[in-house]
């Protein structure tokens, strides 16, 4: 079965984690995922959080104990891609658990909108859904608001 831990279902998206918490990001390319990514990370380091990318333009989601794990392709584990500076290495966590999805679409709401989605077989995830390049500052508010219980 797909998605289960011996066999990563990947996806083009891409995955930070804030603490232990993951937040993939979603999107067709040139949607503004790794800028968002290195963007809410920075804030979140800002505000006194561990942030580090999890993977970007592809991540493996597994199914572990009720919940979506999140890792990067082993591929291109540690690797972002910069617009106008090219594939750069940064830090990165080798795994997260999703907490929630950030969907960017082309002519998608200026506010998140909040619905859920199921990623894997029977596994359901938050996602708020935005127009694409959104200010990661609109965003971070959900993304720490989702750290807390």
């Amino acid at each position: 079965m797909k998605g289960t831990r011996g066999d990563p279902l990947y996806v083009h998206a891409t995955a930070l984690a804030i603490g232990q918490a993951g937040f993939l990001i979603s999107g067709r390319s040139k949607a503004g995922k790794s800028h968002l990514a290195e963007a809410l990370i920075a804030l979140a380091r800002i505000d006194g959080y561990r942030g580090l990318l999890v993977g970007d333009d592809r991540v493996g989601l597994v199914a572990e104990g009720g919940f979506i794990h999140v890792l990067p392709h082993p591929a291109i584990a540690g690797l972002i891609e910069r617009r106008g500076t090219g594939i750069v290495t940064v830090a990165h966590q080798a795994e997260a658990q999703l907490l929630l999805e950030i969907a960017l679409e082309p002519g998608g709401p200026v506010e998140p909108a909040r619905d859920s989605v199921e990623r894997l077989p029977g596994l359901f995830l938050r996602r708020f859904t935005i127009g694409e390049q959104p200010e990661a500052h609109v965003l971070f508010p959900l993304v720490v608001a989702a750290l807390t219980p």
